[in-house]
């Protein structure tokens, strides 16, 4: 890992290694004379890590020294502004586990700009991006459809299903569909990259045959290396992301350093990228016609970094290089601005406003295909380390769907879902992302206790039929709202204030389809309504594809909503879990535990046990009662269908889990979570305010992780809101947004309309706080005690005849004390010997 000046990003590039499944690796970290504190982040993090320092000599001279000191036989490459997904090492090892005689393995590689937006390479660069560039100068190349529709096999040879080497690895997420190319790509590297060093694994003897990458190449060294690689072994690839690569710090931050094909490096590395091209291929066959268009194509690239840099007269020198063999409007239309605008420094303004005209114009087009359609189903977004922590269960693969082969039905009324329970469970567990609450019996007791629900309100549920098979559903609602004191009819999700990211229920080969059917039915069928909000989608959302193409007569948009924030599990034990945490919120969390478990007596207990929920939940809302939810109107308590829907909850079917902290017998902090399909979902948490100073919640989160992991999840997921809070336990949050789609004229578009405007005259949307508002309001922001505490008779005897009853339980309760508390946490509790008096 080469890294320079990077402490705003480098701590959460090394906590996907440590969140890794395959926990055998080392990493050398080469600091390249940074002037920040970013070698200061990584003391003490975790002993497999080593830590190189060099003079400012580029990243090219970084990464050799790094790979002189690996001692391993498997050489992997990791950016530190950048993520690994967590089965990224695994999967790469259950490769070469399998093929002893390959060389060299790599997956795909996806950019985050952010508001759950991806590019996901390098599908683009095979089917959109080298078939442009073949157009402009002439070049035949790819003319003709793609090899069986698959643009990657126009530089791959072969294309299979994963084999069995990769189902432990890939079954419990969103890829198991996954394929694996193989073949000799060499040439292709003169249009593109074809793979990422972040997402490649190479054996050592691969690297003894290519040796290191070329200094004298000090910026864009990946692009040789990787392409000579290619050259001397065979390339294996397998579309499914590995590596996350992130053009914002944490938070949304910009980078504190810019990124190296960006940057202050920009001109270095288009100037490398050309010399690269012509030592690799053009010195070898100058003459030859597709080779110099391409050639011409990387002179405008560097004129058009030295043009916004000032500098016309070499600019200039290098487009009139250009428009000799490559046809693009872009580059003539340069070089006549240059031209025409004798000043530099008016020349450059230009031509960056026009580049960025251009830019908004391609975002446009960008957001409606952020990748081309490949042969597999649609992956879940891996803004992060999610991907491997959601369980899938898939159906037989079968043939997808078109919008026009499906039939949409609809239930309006609880009585007609009743005969639909059973198929609508399946396609629950069948689809690309199970969710609990997409359960027929969650929605029907929401149904019953919905606390949005106003009169008039409608339920709309969506079916989508092939023939006489239910192949997706989308439980939505009709409402009315208000703008200026008028009315309007909105359409909106059914499940809302419970949910995690709402696509439309479908296997994954049939989720376009019916994403697509199911708009066109509220089109077409559903009269009356102004405005569709479809909250939370996250990138991979079919639903993203409607933002800009809603059709005539329709305006749509993004707004950005919550991220979803999940905690991966891939840990055999709670100290598995503890390790993988960063050293300074461990620490922080070790004290907290201590000062809490010093303080008296302290039990923890835990049930999904029907008949234990009764009294579980009411110790938990005896303990909101006394928090700051209760004095803003938040919690379960927060309305009475909310309330009624939480006990009717402990009453179904579903697997709720409930938790509570005692200490002295006073219930403290207490969580309400659901179970469901290898994850725990969080509704609920709360704490007595009088006990903030002990900040009781972070033993109730780190005991109930150390359940959920006991229990054989595989994710925590936290839901949403307040991220930056969560991703201290390792969260990780993806970006979602709210697709909104208005039809013009109506009275909510022009709403929307004007606070754009507003937004746009401010300087664009806020900054996520970094606090919990509704917390502050309540005055509980600081955790320093005040005053003796209040007397908690009421609340004691509660306790005492709910734990009397469920100590009759047999089976089902959990409760920890003493040293079974103790037993269960990886670190020593340091118990404060008594002090005595004299006498």
């Amino acid at each position: 890992m080469p890294t320079y000046n990077r402490a705003d990003t480098i701590l959460r590039a090394i906590a996907s290694i440590r969140a890794q499944c395959w926990t055998d690796w080392e990493l050398i970290v080469v600091d390249d004379g940074s002037t920040d504190d970013t070698a200061a982040r990584l003391a003490g993090l975790d002993s497999r890590i080593h830590l190189l320092r060099q003079e400012n000599r580029g990243v090219t001279a970084a990464r050799n020294m790094g790979l002189a000191a690996v001692r391993g036989e498997l050489i992997a490459f990791l950016d530190s502004d950048d993520e690994w997904l967590p089965h990224h090492l695994a999967l790469a090892q259950a490769f070469f586990a399998a093929h002893r005689d390959e060389h060299l393995f790599t997956s795909e590689f996806w950019e985050d700009f952010g508001a759950g937006d991806y590019v996901k390479h390098y599908r683009p660069e095979v089917g959109q991006y080298a078939p442009r560039n073949a157009k402009r100068i002439g070049s035949a190349a790819f003319d003709g459809p793609a090899p069986q529709g698959d643009p990657y096999l126009r530089f791959y040879q072969s294309r299979n299903p994963v084999g069995e080497w990769a189902r432990p690895v890939l079954e419990k997420t969103p890829y198991a569909d996954a394929l694996h190319y193989r073949g000799n790509i060499f040439r292709g590297w003169r249009w593109e990259f074809l793979m990422s060093m972040q997402s490649t694994v190479l054996t050592r003897a691969a690297l003894e045959r290519v040796g290191m990458p070329d200094a004298k190449y000090r910026v864009a060294s990946d692009y040789a290396w990787l392409a000579l690689l290619c050259r001397a072994v065979t390339a294996n690839m397998v579309n499914a992301p590995g590596t996350i690569k992130h053009e914002y710090a944490t938070g949304r931050k910009p980078l504190a350093e810019g990124h190296l094909v960006s940057g202050k490096t920009a001109l270095r590395f288009h100037q490398d990228m050309l010399q690269i091209f012509e030592d690799l291929f053009l010195k070898d066959a100058p003459d030859d016609a597709e080779l110099r268009g391409i050639g011409a194509y990387r002179h405008f690239r560097i004129a058009a970094v030295l043009l916004r840099g000032g500098d016309r007269q070499a600019a200039l020198e290098h487009l009139r290089q250009a428009v000799r063999d490559y046809r693009g409007l872009d580059a003539k239309m340069t070089r006549w601005l240059a031209r025409l605008v004798p000043q530099d420094r008016i020349a450059g303004l230009l031509f960056a406003a026009c580049q960025r005209a251009a830019g908004l114009l391609r975002g446009v087009t960008r957001r409606v295909r952020r990748s081309i359609d490949l042969p597999q189903p649609v992956p879940a977004p891996a803004a992060s380390r999610l991907a491997l922590a959601v369980p899938v269960t898939r159906p037989a693969s079968a043939v997808a769907l078109r919008a026009e082969d499906i039939e949409v039905k609809v239930v309006r009324g609880l009585e007609q879902l009743a005969p639909l329970c059973g198929e609508l469970a399946a396609l629950n567990l069948a689809s690309r992302r199970p969710c609990p609450f997409s359960t027929p019996e969650f929605l029907s007791l929401l149904f019953n206790h919905d606390e949005f629900a106003a009169p008039g309100d409608e339920l709309l549920l969506l079916l989508a039929y092939a023939g006489e098979r239910l192949v997706g559903f989308l439980p939505l609602r009709k409402t009315k709202r208000r703008v200026l004191g008028l009315s309007y009819q909105r359409i909106e999700n059914f499940a809302r204030g419970y949910l995690d990211r709402p696509y439309a229920v479908a296997t994954s080969e049939n989720e376009v389809a019916s994403t697509a059917a199911f708009y066109r039915h509220l089109r077409e069928r559903e009269h009356g309504w102004s405005m569709l909000d479809l909250t939370s989608q996250d990138a991979a959302s079919a639903f993203q594809e409607l933002v800009d193409a809603p059709g005539r007569g329709y305006w749509a948009r993004r707004f950005a909503a919550e991220p979803n924030t999940t905690v991966p599990l891939p840990f055999a034990t709670l100290t598995d879990y503890f390790k993988s945490l960063d050293g300074d919120f461990r620490r922080n969390l070790t004290a907290r535990c201590r000062k809490l478990l010093n303080a008296g007596r302290v039990q923890v207990v835990l049930s999904s046990e029907p008949a234990a929920r009764t009294d579980m939940l009411a110790m938990y809302l005896d303990i909101e009662a006394r928090s700051w939810k209760a004095s803003v109107g938040a919690g379960i308590a927060r309305h009475p269908e909310r309330l009624a829907l939480f006990r009717a909850l402990c009453a179904s079917a579903l697997t709720t889990v409930l938790q509570v902290v005692i200490l002295d017998g006073v219930p403290i902090a207490g969580l309400a979570a659901i179970e469901f399909e290898g994850s725990w979902y969080i509704l609920e948490s709360t704490y007595d305010s009088a006990y903030s100073d002990l900040a009781p919640g972070y033993l109730l989160h780190f005991v109930a992780l150390g359940e959920a992991i006991a229990r054989g999840q595989n994710a925590f997921n936290l839901l949403h809101a307040h991220a930056y809070y969560k991703k201290s336990w390792n969260g990780v949050a993806t970006e979602t947004t709210a697709v909104q789609i208005y039809r013009v004229p109506s009275l909510p578009y022009f709403k929307a309309k004007g606070g754009d405007l507003k937004r746009l005259r401010r300087g664009g949307e806020a900054a996520p706080e970094q606090f919990n508002p509704a917390r502050r309001a309540a005055g509980e922001q600081h955790s320093a005690k005040v005053g003796p505490r209040p007397t908690r008779e009421a609340a004691t005897r509660l306790a005492n005849a709910a734990l009397a009853r469920l100590a009759t339980l047999h089976s089902g309760v959990r409760l920890l004390d003493g040293d079974a508390l103790a037993s269960t946490l990886p670190f020593p509790l340091k118990v404060k010997p008594s002090k005595v008096k004299a006498a």
